[in-house]
Order: C-alpha cells, then structure tokens, then sequence
C-alpha cells in the first residue's frame, strides 16, 4: 500500500479505535481476509471482495481494507427498525472521529439485496485538513435488525471506492436472529443485550 493510502487507513484505525462500543457481537466467524463476515447472533453475512480482508475488529464494528487500494470500509449490524435510527449511528461515527460531514450526494431510499436501503455521500475534512469522503449504505432487513456500510477515502479515490462498497452491499444476505420467533418485531430474546448502538 503506498505510503499516504497507509497513512489515511492508519488515522481510520485509530480513529475508529475511539469509537465507544456497548455491543459485544462480532461479525465475522472466520479469520481476517477470510472472504466472508458472518455472526451468527445477528445472522447476516456479506463477501469480503477480492484483494480486501478484514484488518479490525472492535464490538460489532469491522474495518476492512486493501494493499491496493485507497480507503477503508467500515461495517457493522445493528438492532434498526428506521433509517433514522441507522442514520443516528452514522452521525455518532462521524461525532466520535470529530468530523462534521456535510452531504455531496442527499439521502436516497432505493433496494439492494432485496432488502430496503439508503444511500447517502458525505463530504468532510480529517484533523490534518485533507478532504475524506464517505459514502454510506444503510440496509433494512425484515428481521428488525440493519447492516451499516461507510467506505472512506479521498474525493479522488471515491469512485473506486464506491463500486467495492456496492460489491459488499449487493453480497448481503441475512436471516432470522437466534432466538427469534415469529411477531416479536425481529428482536429476539438473545438479541435484546445487544442494544448498544455503532
């Protein structure tokens, strides 16, 4: 990885190492760069692309990121009955790094993975003054729980960035959560410790 990507996914880790994590779950099973997230507490999964692994884990939160490529994806399930829910965790994200985004691209409502989902690009500045880009999707499952994706890099980065984002999000597939049963909104007995939010 050239040596400014490594040092903007550097300043992501330990930025998102900040991050205050109340849930316990992780999303993956298997190991970093294993080609699939998986949990079977929130049973979603999605495909880690090719030439991509899983560098962090940290509560429910995974960073992935590239050798050639520019950037990081950060994922993470949650119990999200709304976007504004979802949208409450993105804006927590941004708070807990102290960036002040500002949209590029405004909310968009649309379905990937059969499931209900939000798009939205946002542009905001590092401590160092450079310019980050983000663009978040946000999924709905039927099952009461939700998958958050940000992939963050340079406006110049962006659009590759982007189409990997889309790989990830269109490889989502999720199920009932353990302990779920039908009419309880997707929550489950064995989810309701896992309230904490991204």
């Amino acid at each position: 990885m050239p040596l400014s990507n490594l040092d903007s996914v550097m300043g992501l880790l330990a930025l998102a190492a900040a991050i205050p994590q109340a849930a316990n779950a992780q999303i993956s099973s298997g190991p970093a760069g294993s080609g699939a997230g998986t949990s079977s507490a929130w049973n979603i999964s999605y495909k880690v692309p090719p030439q991509w692994q899983v560098t962090q884990r940290q509560g429910r939160l995974e960073m992935l990121a590239s050798n050639t490529a520019a950037g990081a994806i950060f994922v993470a399930p949650g119990l999200y009955h709304s976007f504004d829910e979802a949208m409450a965790d993105l804006s927590a994200f941004y708070q807990s790094m102290n960036l002040q985004a500002y949209p590029v691209e405004q909310p968009t409502q649309t379905t990937i993975a059969g499931m209900q989902a939000m798009t939205a690009t946002y542009a905001s500045q590092d401590q160092s003054g450079r310019p980050v880009q983000g663009r978040f999707i946000a999924l709905l499952t039927p099952h009461g729980t939700g998958f958050n994706m940000l992939a963050m890099t340079t406006p110049e980065q962006m659009s590759g960035l982007r189409s990997v984002l889309e790989q990830v999000a269109a490889s989502v597939k999720a199920g009932a959560t353990r302990g779920q049963s039908a009419g309880d909104g997707g929550v489950g007995g064995y989810l309701d410790p896992l309230r904490g939010k991204l």
